[in-house]
């Protein structure tokens, strides 16, 4: 090995451990590795840091419309990797600094790519509700239905669906429920479809409560159920 044969080609080593390179320099390079110590070395650094940002990131199931996207893109690349190379008289030399670049810009699009998937998941987990509750309906509204959301970051909502619109003076309230207390969560009204997004305030943590309900009462709710229970879920 010569000094100019590792200064050519130990850039390569990155994208040689990502598999970016073509057909050519990856048979160039994987000939220089056979004499090349120092290449050998940095290839082994390269995959051990491959693999550990990988590893960052946890597993996940891509969406229908990310998984085409992937497919369609690696049926691109097997294309392109399935066509005839040019012939040697067309193919013009790649210029020393492209080639330099290139293997900087592979590990810089690595680590873009898994530092945004981890991004992603963490920002999935935060907003992902900790303990959602579905709602049922009684006979006093049967077309009715209710999901109540618990998020690690502490706050709660409760969304309604189907309720029957009530007069002026009469509103709907949610009850948390543990034990023999009741906690009111939420006082309001539906609009014209019956349908409500309102925020529950939730005195004890989620996990606390063991049931939870929605009774109809006075303007403005009351200490404790009074009237005809609408929706609810437990005992």
């Amino acid at each position: 090995m010569t000094t100019d044969d590792h200064t050519h080609l130990g850039d390569l080593a990155p994208a040689y451990a990502l598999d970016c390179l073509d057909t050519d320099e990856a048979a160039a390079f994987a000939r220089h590795l056979e004499t090349c110590s120092l290449c050998r070395a940095d290839l082994l650094a390269f995959h051990d840091v491959a693999d550990a940002l990988l590893q960052v990131v946890p597993d996940a199931t891509p969406s229908p419309a990310v998984r085409e996207r992937l497919m369609t893109a690696v049926g691109r690349k097997s294309t392109v990797r399935r066509s005839a190379p040019l012939p040697a008289a067309r193919r013009a030399p790649r210029p020393l600094a492209a080639r330099r670049a290139r293997p900087v810009m592979a590990v810089v699009a690595l680590a873009a790519i898994v530092l945004g998937g981890l991004l992603l998941a963490l920002a999935t987990r935060w907003t992902a509700p900790a303990r959602a509750v579905a709602l049922l309906p009684t006979d006093a509204a049967p077309a009715a239905a209710g999901e109540l959301r618990f998020a690690r970051s502490g706050a709660a909502t409760l969304e309604v669906t189907g309720l029957p619109p009530l007069s002026a003076d009469r509103q709907y309230q949610l009850w948390l429920v543990v034990g023999d207390e009741r906690d009111s969560g939420a006082v309001f009204s539906v609009d014209a479809a019956g349908r409500a997004a309102v925020p529950v305030a939730a005195p004890r943590p989620a996990t606390a409560y063991e049931r939870f309900g929605i009774t109809v009462e006075p303007a403005g709710g009351s200490p404790g159920p009074t009237g005809e229970r609408v929706l609810g879920s437990g005992g």
